[in-house]
């Protein structure tokens, strides 16, 4: 009997991308696995599509042309569903009525509406808990909406782990939904000396792409994760607190301290969404030369991203899990790195003290681990789109 894996998708606000991957993910070749999907309370109503999509009443509004061959036929429907709240799920389900409505012979649905948005960590972590209760699972799969899926790369992922039966953490060849022959990245990524990460062949064709044994990456990207339960009850669960950045790296180094292998599956292959999954995301960048070195600057109503979880998430990261290069290098790197940031937005930026104010707040918030939705991205969007 092969080994069942969870695959766990999160949603928010993004049901038409999460229709066309669960249209992908249907059509996998491999005999056990479930699909698990979690909406982190998104406002625009998408648990319901995906319902509609289960029974039939909604296709997909949008399918790649260009990736046909992994989204269609469509999957027959109706697919038999459960739908859970974030309480019954964190109870563990309920078995009898699962009992009743799934087929031993086809992959179960199992829709969770969460009461909350906290963050990619939260959400995943909820999903890791039912099934860390259900207890029939051998291996999980995180794995991005906003994704198409080639119908092996499951089989591929398991293969793969079969081969490390103490624990690993696997990632996927992922290609550009956009331009489908090009490397978004092969499994993750690599920390450089300045702790800034960096995409492992990023925009390479499939033939330049560096082969699977030289792949070493330093983290597993979260876009597409696959590891054992085994692993997984060694290293804990997601990171509480991030909201948003580097909870995927501080997964990883926390796996290579307790010596768990970081692995790339090149036959493992999905196409991730660069392009849509930062269309509403991304700063507006605006470049400035400085001392013959170009620098992109978002404008400020973009800029909490920018200025605040990603440099405190990075800080706290790097603390949590590389404590002895984090105090050898304070003074050196991070308090030398501060000002010279504070410098430059003094020197060259508009809007100095809201730039300011979010760059000090982020360091001290993680020196002193304030961590979370400490500050509300649509909120600062709309206090200064209009300036």
């Amino acid at each position: 009997m092969e080994n069942k894996v969870s695959i766990l998708i999160l949603n928010y606000n993004s049901w038409e991308d999460t229709l066309e991957c669960l249209e992908s993910v249907t059509r996998l070749h491999y005999p056990s696995y479930e699909i698990i999907v979690c909406d982190n309370l998104s406002s625009n109503n998408s648990m319901e599509h995906i319902k509609a999509w289960a029974e039939g009443k909604e296709t997909p509004p949008h399918l790649s042309p260009q990736l046909e061959d992994y989204l269609l036929p469509l999957t027959p429907k109706p697919i038999p569903y459960v739908f859970y709240t974030r309480e019954k799920a964190l109870q563990g389900g309920d078995k009898e009525k699962e009992n009743t409505t799934f087929s031993p012979t086809l992959p179960r649905l199992i829709l969770i509406q969460n009461d909350r948005n906290e963050g990619f960590s939260e959400g995943n972590n909820l999903m890791m808990r039912y099934v860390l209760s259900q207890g029939t699972s051998t291996f999980l799969w995180l794995l991005n909406n906003d994704t198409v899926v080639h119908p092996l790369s499951l089989s591929e992922f398991v293969q793969k782990a079969r081969e490390y039966p103490q624990g690993c953490m696997i990632g996927s060849k992922t290609l550009l939904y956009e331009k489908p022959d090009l490397v978004y990245t092969l499994a993750g990524g690599t920390i450089d000396s300045r702790y800034s990460t960096h995409w492992i062949d990023f925009g390479k064709s499939q033939e330049e792409a560096t082969s699977e044994e030289n792949v070493k990456p330093d983290f597993i990207t979260g876009s597409s994760c696959f590891l054992s339960l085994k692993t997984l009850k060694r290293i804990g669960l997601l990171p509480d607190g991030y909201f948003m950045y580097y909870e995927d790296v501080d997964w990883a180094l926390r796996a290579k301290n307790a010596q768990i292998p970081l692995l790339y599956a090149s036959k493992s292959i999905i196409w991730h969404k660069k392009g849509i999954l930062h269309e509403a995301s991304t700063p507006s960048r605006r470049q400035i030369k400085i001392f013959s070195k170009t620098i992109s600057w978002p404008d400020i109503a973009d800029s909490l991203m920018d200025y605040y979880y990603a440099p405190r998430n990075k800080i706290v990261t790097i603390k949590r899990n590389l404590a002895k290069e984090f105090s050898r290098r304070f003074v050196s790197y991070f308090l030398a790195w501060l000002f010279r940031w504070s410098l430059l937005i003094l020197l060259f930026q508009d809007h100095k003290i809201a730039r300011l104010s979010l760059l000090w707040r982020a360091f001290f918030d993680a020196l002193t681990n304030r961590l979370g939705k400490t500050l509300d991205l649509e909120k600062w969007k709309r206090r200064y789109t209009s300036l």
